[in-house]
């Protein structure tokens, strides 16, 4: 549906994912973390840094080796 992550299209369904995994982080923590980065890339894209940041942090709490995830937060620390 949004193979670019540019409509958001599929975020009220990762914001539901969030909602629901987030009672069973440590159960659902590859859902939060899919959730979490595709809504981190949707806001990097719509150019809201703050967003995309708060995100990104959740993504590299449960996963702090997560390379994609330190590459993304690199890219969204340069947005103005």
């Amino acid at each position: 549906m949004d193979p670019e992550t540019k409509t958001g299209q599929a975020k009220p369904f990762y914001e539901a994912v969030i909602t629901i995994a987030d009672l069973d982080p440590v159960k659902n923590k590859a859902n939060l973390v899919e959730a979490h980065y595709y809504l981190a890339y949707l806001y990097f894209n719509q150019k809201d840094k703050a967003k995309a940041l708060e995100h990104i942090d959740k993504v590299l709490g449960f996963e702090p080796e997560n390379k994609n995830a330190q590459n993304l937060k690199k890219l969204i620390e340069k947005l103005v």
